[in-house]
């Protein structure tokens, strides 16, 4: 997995959908990775993939997208754009 650098030496990774934007951003410290959507923090996960496969299921407790039709979403995260999506406002 090739990783980007932030501030605080954290890797990030976003998705845009027609619903709005999920954005991860693994912790170097914790070793924990952070779902969003948008402005909103969805959760905490010990592992990446966890992350993706709630987005996949639509399970990630964001309404607005467990309820949508459903939507494509790379399982792999070097399909996703890295870096922070444009306009983000960091949670």
């Amino acid at each position: 997995m090739e990783r980007i650098k932030r501030e605080g030496d954290e890797a990030m990774w976003h998705h845009k959908t027609k619903v709005g934007t999920f954005w991860i951003v693994e912790s170097e410290e914790s070793h924990q990775y952070y779902l969003g959507m948008d402005n909103d923090s969805l959760g905490c996960y010990k592992r990446l993939e966890d992350a993706i496969k709630d987005i996949r299921e639509q399970s990630t407790g964001q309404l607005k997208w467990d309820e949508a039709r459903s939507s494509f979403v790379p399982e792999d995260v070097q399909q996703w754009v890295e870096g922070e999506p444009e306009n983000w406002n960091k949670f």
